[in-house]
């Protein structure tokens, strides 16, 4: 059975503008590192990772000139602003796998794109637990309008990576979602086929807090 998408008001974007991409914003699990807090709704500096999450996106999306319709897949308590979109895999904390493939069924069933008469370009896959992560796509977009032959950008600073934040073409992502071998994160662009490149960021971008100690170490973003 499929996770039903449950929409808050306002959820259709303009589609004459710019360039339209998805992003998934993945809530996390059961907050047991947390303290019970769901890491949406985690605090640092008196806001929410969800909302530092949601304000870099909008910041990026207005200086790149784009249009951004996003899901968040995270239970119904945690609130989400107007014109988001919001769901969760069902069974609920079934992995990350699971989580992104609502995302994009909520994004495919919404009827946000449909004025335009095309699926979105690129999906952004965020994760609740690195709250400055949106900014990297100020750097991954420059790459990718110079280069229509990628299917999936990664992030990287020094030896770190992660398999989150990323940006993917629709169709690789969905692609992979389909694929029953895909068990996790890294296996969504570890295919042979893909074309994947890896790009460095600030270290500040790529920080997470997964529990209680790591959000009071967490460093304020610079820039």
């Amino acid at each position: 059975m499929n996770a039903a998408a449950y929409t808050t008001p306002n959820t259709t974007p303009d589609t004459t503008a710019g360039t339209t991409i998805g992003a998934i914003i993945l809530g996390g699990g059961r907050a047991k590192r947390m303290g019970g807090v769901q890491k949406a709704d985690t605090l640092w500096q008196g806001r929410r990772f969800l909302d530092i999450l949601q304000d870099g996106l909008e910041t990026e999306r207005l200086r790149l000139g784009l249009e951004l319709q996003t899901v968040v897949v995270a239970p119904p308590a945690v609130k989400v602003r107007g014109g988001t979109l919001q769901t969760l895999e069902d069974p609920p904390f079934g992995g990350p796998v699971a989580g992104v493939g609502a995302g994009l069924r909520a994004l495919g069933g919404s009827g946000a794109f449909s004025e335009s008469g095309c699926k979105p370009e690129a999906i952004l896959l965020l994760s609740c637990d690195a709250p400055f992560a949106a900014s990297t796509l100020g750097v991954f977009w420059p790459v990718w309008e110079k280069d229509s032959s990628l299917d999936v950008l990664t992030a990287s600073w020094e030896e770190s990576s992660r398999p989150m934040p990323a940006l993917f073409s629709t169709l690789a992502i969905e692609a992979a979602c389909a694929d029953p071998k895909v068990d996790s994160l890294r296996g969504l662009y570890a295919g042979a086929q893909l074309r994947w490149k890896q790009l460095e960021v600030p270290e500040w971008m790529l920080q997470g807090a997964n529990t209680v100690e790591e959000v009071a170490a967490l460093r304020a973003p610079l820039g």
